[in-house]
């Protein structure tokens, strides 16, 4: 069984989600209490956010654009699909 799991960068998923939801650096810093700056460098790949920062950048977007970044970043729907596949690889050779 091989799986592979692609990802985007958090950056790279970070536009990606303001741009498929609509949703300004303005929008983005007055919900996340992050400076437009910050948003923009870390867009930009110009900095790095703290982890903090980062889970605030997080939090404050919309529930469905959050779920969007996420798998984007994670790919949540590829890791469960994984999750799953190898759950009946290991049910199947626990049970032979």
């Amino acid at each position: 069984m091989k799986n592979t799991v692609e990802t985007m960068s958090a950056k790279e998923a970070l536009k990606r989600t303001l741009f498929e939801f609509k949703i300004s650096n303005a929008q983005l810093s007055r919900d996340s209490q992050l400076t437009e700056s910050q948003i923009s460098e870390f867009k930009n790949a110009k900095k790095d956010l703290n982890t903090d920062s980062w889970f605030k950048l997080v939090a404050a977007l919309p529930s469905q654009a959050r779920s969007f970044y996420l798998d984007l970043v994670f790919d949540v729907r590829g890791c469960v699909s994984i999750l799953r596949e190898t759950d009946v690889t290991y049910t199947k050779r626990r049970a032979s």
